[in-house]
């Protein structure tokens, strides 16, 4: 005989994680599953964008990108930072969404994938995610 909750004849069972309006939830409100899907679909969207158009044909403009990034892909990212956004002491977060921003500022800019991530941001006047 186990000591769960009963409803409706089943027994309850304590999930680890769940979502609730778009925020992932665990156990210990670790906020790092909720991170990870963030950054994982912003970047998802980010190569979907990419995949539309090709390398010599059909670029966007830059401001077009910029746009995009600053009012889609930015917005779902940073969805309810309130909850969650403690988490960015941690340098694995951090770099997380550092990694996110230097991609749409090498995609707006056209730049090289050495350059320097803060030159890219004051070109593109992004202010960085992680203050």
């Amino acid at each position: 005989m186990s000591c769960l909750p009963v409803f409706s004849n089943q027994e309850v069972v304590c999930a680890g994680q769940v979502n609730y309006l778009g925020v992932s939830l665990d156990s210990k409100l670790k906020w790092k599953a909720h991170v990870d899907s963030k950054c994982r679909k912003a970047i998802v969207a980010f190569s979907l964008l990419r995949r539309t158009i090709g390398k010599t044909w059909g670029r966007y403009s830059p401001k077009v990108v910029h746009w995009i990034y600053t009012m889609v892909i930015r917005p779902m990212l940073t969805y309810a930072p309130v909850v969650w956004w403690p988490q960015i002491n941690y340098s694995t977060v951090d770099m997380q969404l550092e990694h996110v921003q230097r991609l749409a500022c090498l995609y707006i800019t056209g730049a090289m994938r050495t350059s320097p991530t803060i030159a890219l941001e004051m070109i593109t006047g992004l202010p960085p995610l992680s203050v």
